[in-house]
């Protein structure tokens, strides 16, 4: 079995590239609660648009 190691420089750069990642989720999980919708619906959809075209059938009658 291999193992795949990286260098003091290379884990550094990877943990804050990291919390970079980690702090923009937050912000954005934090701005979604915040005002109830979601920030970007084709991903939460996955390209299923069915539920949306039920919601605005639903709003229309």
């Amino acid at each position: 079995m291999s193992s795949l190691s990286l260098g003091d420089l290379a884990q550094s750069f990877m943990l804050q590239r990291r919390g970079a990642d980690l702090k923009a989720e937050m912000s954005r999980l934090n701005a979604e609660l915040t005002s109830g919708q979601v920030s970007d619906v084709k991903a939460v959809l996955a390209g299923n648009v069915s539920y949306l075209t039920d919601i605005e059938n639903d709003l229309n009658t």
